[in-house]
């Protein structure tokens, strides 16, 4: 049912996180929303002691567009979309808020709070809700389309079990070295030759340049296919018609939208990984019979049982979860 509200998403330039909001909102039912990219002022963390609203660098345009709009709910996630709706909040007591993450401070300033279980946030108030992961991942609607617009070139790849191979690189906390990269190689073919699959890989922006060169050469020479660039990206068709997904361990998203499809998620390198909160994640993940290590999963020899058990594995609900927690409150 379509609601009559209008919103203001408040974005930090981070398309992820952008996104997230994006898909809150619609499946809302409120298709009347603006969105404005927040810039965070140098120096601005110590400021927003002093005022939340001092992080935003562009604050003038902000009071602009919430001046000339009369908005009833801001949701936003991200550090200067989190502090700015304090002070929109503090300004005007009947704006509603919807924050994304965990604010770390000045909890009562927002209507609902969803934060992801891997924050291990103390707050227990009434205006919290937690999920597994994120709002970020693909309903298999979204994969449908995907295949159907990439059906003849994943014809010829697909007539033994696909192996989608999900390949980020660097983050915080995590660095994906050429020694990783070619272990990563090693194992993904090895897994490819014991089953006699295809490999459909893809890199991203932050794989390093030399690793990504690597990948590119040692997948084209084994014959399979390699996404690096170019204008049509097969990313949510590999998704979909993969019945292995090997992926890097390092973001939450990468995870989450490898584990909502019906592939069996493969994590890499585990152990790789320095941040205590994504362990904390790819824990939760693995615990809820989604995710398998991937060095474990290599010497198994009924890999095609799990295959097919993982075609009806746990589905996440963490955007309805949200979704009916935001309609308890009256806040649409």
């Amino acid at each position: 049912m379509a609601s009559s509200k209008k919103v203001l998403i408040l974005s930090d330039g981070k398309l992820g996180h952008q996104n997230q909001s994006v898909r809150l909102v619609e499946k809302l039912g409120i298709s009347d929303y603006d969105i404005l990219t927040l810039e965070r002022r140098k120096f601005g963390k110590p400021l927003s002691f002093i005022s939340p609203i001092y992080i935003v660098k562009n604050l003038k345009e902000l009071n602009q567009q919430v001046k000339n709009n009369s908005y009833d709910l801001v949701v936003g996630l991200g550090s200067v979309p989190r502090l700015a709706m304090v002070t929109l909040k503090s300004r005007n007591p009947d704006l509603k808020t919807i924050c994304i993450m965990d604010p770390k401070r000045n909890y009562e300033y927002y209507d609902v709070i969803a934060v992801p279980n891997h924050d291990d946030v103390s707050y227990k108030g009434d205006n919290l809700v937690r999920i597994t992961g994120s709002l970020s991942y693909f309903y298999k609607e979204d994969l449908e389309v995907a295949k159907e617009e990439f059906k003849e070139e994943f014809a010829p790849l697909i007539e033994k079990p696909l192996i989608g191979l999900i390949i980020g690189g660097d983050s915080k906390g995590y660095s994906f070295t050429m020694l990783k990269a070619r272990d990563l190689l090693d194992k993904t073919l090895l897994l490819s030759k014991k089953i006699g699959s295809k490999v459909y890989a893809t890199t991203s922006r932050r794989t390093p340049e030399s690793q990504a060169a690597y990948i590119k050469y040692k997948i084209e020479d084994s014959k399979n296919e390699i996404y690096t660039s170019g204008k049509k990206n097969p990313f949510r068709a590999i998704m979909g018609y993969s019945s292995i997904i090997i992926v890097t361990p390092e973001t939450v998203s990468m995870l989450m939208e490898s584990c909502a499809t019906e592939a069996l998620t493969l994590i890499a390198d585990r152990k790789g990984v320095k941040s205590a909160r994504i362990q904390k994640f790819i824990q939760e993940l693995i615990d809820k019979g989604v995710l398998f290590e991937l060095e474990e999963m290599l010497y198994k020899d009924n890999i095609l049982e799990y295959i097919e058990k993982a075609k009806s594995k746990p589905r996440f609900n963490e955007l309805e979860k949200v979704v009916d927690f935001i309609k308890s409150k009256n806040i649409v």
